[in-house]
């Protein structure tokens, strides 16, 4: 009686799969995405702030001064101070208008402090590495946001 022997299965082709997917994976592809808001969606999340109800509102306006900080950002990284300082100008609109807003009934409020404090964070970092033209600008949107977070923060632990 003659046992069959199998034959070892060469696992080149299955390494060499494992070798490409890993290094396709670790290759840096943050160039590709770009994760700047466009105009449209800032006016589409715009109206809807504007038009939510009242328990919705801070966490909207949050959401839009965190998108308003990105493009003010991008133009910044562009050379754009003059379109940068505008936008940083709706990012403290949204700041008066998110501590108008805060009631007892609020809903996402811990949301929405996580959304500022990340938010004040990237206004931190633009404030490091802009322009010295920009600066003052970009210190008052930071301090005005610094206000309605620490608002928010004392209406969460209020009760």
């Amino acid at each position: 009686m003659q046992v069959a022997v199998a034959k070892p299965v060469p696992h080149f082709p299955l390494q060499l799969l494992c070798m490409t997917v890993l290094a396709a994976a670790s290759m840096p592809c943050h160039a590709a995405i770009d994760l700047t808001p466009d105009a449209r969606l800032v006016a589409d999340l715009e109206v809807r702030a504007v038009q939510a109800n009242p328990r919705e509102k801070p966490y909207l306006y949050t959401e839009l001064a965190d998108k308003l900080t990105l493009m003010a950002s991008r133009q910044i990284q562009n050379g754009d101070l003059d379109q940068a300082s505008v936008t940083l100008e709706k990012v403290e609109a949204c700041s008066a208008r998110i501590e108008s807003e805060i009631s007892d009934k609020s809903k996402g409020m811990k949301k929405a402090e996580m959304l500022m404090h990340a938010t004040g964070r990237r206004l931190s970092d633009m404030l490091r590495a802009s322009p010295s033209d920009i600066k003052p600008r970009l210190q008052a949107t930071l301090k005005r946001l610094n206000d309605a977070q620490n608002s928010l923060l004392s209406k969460m632990f209020e009760h």
